[in-house]
């Protein structure tokens, strides 16, 4: 036990009656302070003898010894004459240097700051300022509630926790007070969340740490539902300027029904950097307008990209002008890109490679669906653009199949689908294909049916000759563009006005060629088939 020397009457102290006179015989009475229960003091500072109470003083009106007071504790005093005369009384005396009660006090204090500050509300009571003259000062609450987290409603990314009810917590909650949703890096396990919004004014967007850091992955045995639905079937209004961003879907087993991200009414909307695969549909717009799939990731699924029509309350039924950039399309078993029943898909900087399933013509790269422009069936509209992109590997039907729409090809290697009947296949269409490479065994490369319809062209496409293609060549035209060859070289068969130039070391300006154009060591002639020769011009 520890104890310290009193504060009053300790060692040495003299006691006086009021009038000056020694207080000789006097009773000095110890009390617990603030009470009339008398307290333990003791004699010395080893704490082991205690005083009589109350203490008789000695004749010089002196305590015999000292008095010590229990660490801790404060006591009153009260001083009588011999006959038991109160002269007054003293309170809350504690030991000298004794601080315990201070550091009591201090550590109750700071105990309850800690709460105020780890309670919900404890962000409040803290400032932040950023750097800068003009700068003003907030709260660590106002700072931190700029973003919304995922991990502010109980979702942990922990790879084995079920979190669909945080995650669809945290969603349901943006999309109430139109506040974009940050989902940290990890791994968070769900079964489907939903995204929709009745209001335009409430349509936050998404985003993750980035892909393969962020990471939605499909509860092991949850066979239905996507892992994120934007908008709903029977929704009455677009989902607009929505952007997800920086995140991994994945859906296990691309044989399951799982679907990764379906969009309706997807209307000037972007998914981004983000990775989807194993699903059964990897990402699907239904309906919309102007959307985008950029820099993504649509790998091993069953189908990988597609963009249908569906029977919308909303208007936006039919996917028109949806753009996929810079992105990859690979290793879907189905089909890479399928589009029917809207008008232009376009496809800009991408790979779609490795499609489709050997043997299997319903599969392959690219399909064009026999719909296009079902909303209004108008005069021939645009199908699909495919520009920059490359087209490798597929299998199945072809690496493009095109059944309706017009349809343009542009700037593209076709390379080695050794596995695809065909590389290009064209049916009840107009295709215009030029400025390309096509490098693939296949014979026929392109093909065309019957039914393909009339004004197709085939300009400047390296690796291929007219032996080729099975076109029908009332209805395309060939223009070699920048092949040329000797006249003797040069095919026939080919649809009136096929463009090509004409080359023979031996031509002159005053040759049988007229005009010739001499460049390169070479000369050569512009010319043009008129359906039975060749002519300059």
């Amino acid at each position: 036990m520890t104890v310290h020397l009193s504060a009053l009457g300790g060692a040495g102290w003299q006691f006086l009656d009021n009038n000056g006179v020694i207080l000789s015989g006097g009773l000095l009475y110890i009390y617990q302070a603030g009470t009339t229960t008398l307290a333990t003091t003791y004699t010395s500072s080893s704490g082991a003898t205690p005083h009589a109470n109350p203490i008789v003083l000695d004749s010089a009106g002196r305590v015999a010894s000292e008095i010590w007071i229990t660490e801790g504790t404060a006591c009153k005093f009260t001083l009588k004459t011999s006959a038991g005369v109160e002269l007054w009384t003293k309170d809350n005396i504690e030991g000298v240097n004794d601080v315990s009660a201070a550091t009591s006090a201090a550590t109750a204090a700071l105990n309850a700051f800690e709460a105020s500050l780890a309670a919900s509300s404890g962000s409040s009571l803290v400032g932040y300022t950023q750097p800068g003259v003009t700068a003003v000062a907030r709260t660590v609450q106002a700072r931190l509630r700029d973003v919304v987290s995922a991990k502010d409603f109980g979702a942990t990314g922990d790879g084995t926790t079920d979190d669909t009810a945080a995650l669809q917590a945290a969603i349901n909650y943006a999309v109430a007070n139109g506040r974009d949703l940050f989902i940290p890096d990890g791994t968070y396990i769900v079964n489907q969340l939903t995204y929709n919004s009745t209001s335009y004014a409430l349509m936050p967007s998404i985003y993750g740490s980035g892909r393969n850091q962020t990471i939605i992955k499909k509860k092991a045995g949850s066979t239905v539902g996507a892992l994120l639905t934007i908008g709903s079937f029977a929704a009455t209004n677009f989902m607009a300027n929505v952007t997800i961003e920086g995140i991994t879907f994945d859906g296990l087993n691309s044989s399951t029904t799982t679907w990764g991200v379906i969009c309706y009414n997807f209307v000037r909307s972007r998914i981004v950097n983000c990775i989807v695969k194993n699903c059964d549909f990897g990402v699907y717009f239904q309906g919309g307008i102007a959307s985008w799939l950029v820099d993504c990731v649509v790998v091993s699924n069953r189908q990988g990209f597609t963009a249908d029509s569906f029977a919308s309350a909303a208007g936006a039924a039919w996917p028109n002008y949806h753009i996929l950039q810079r992105c990859i399309i690979s290793d879907n078993t189905l089909w890479g890109v399928y589009f029917d029943n809207g008008r232009m898909l376009r496809v800009l900087d991408c790979d779609v490679e490795g499609n489709g399933t050997t043997a299997d013509t319903t599969t392959g790269g690219i399909r064009v669906g026999p719909d296009i422009d079902s909303e209004d069936s108008g005069a021939n509209p645009f199908g699909i653009i495919i520009t920059n992109t490359w087209l490798e590997s597929n299998a199945g039907a072809a690496s493009i199949v095109m059944l309706s729409g017009r349809n343009m090809i542009y700037n593209c290697n076709i390379v080695a689908n050794v596995n695809a009947v065909y590389d290009i296949y064209a049916d009840a269409c107009n295709y215009n294909l030029y400025e390309s490479v096509i490098t693939t065994s296949n014979s026929p490369s392109i093909y065309e049916t019957g039914s393909v319809l009339v004004g197709n062209t085939i300009t400047a496409v390296a690796g291929i000759t007219l032996a080729e293609m099975s076109i029908n060549r009332a209805k395309t035209q060939v223009d070699f563009g920048g092949y040329s060859a000797p006249l003797a070289q040069m095919p026939s068969g080919l649809p009136i006005g096929t463009r090509g130039s004409i080359t023979d070391s031996t031509v002159t300006a005053s040759g049988n060629f007229g005009a010739a154009i001499t460049g390169g060591g070479v000369n050569f002639v512009p010319a043009y088939y008129d359906g039975t020769n060749w002519r300059i011009g």
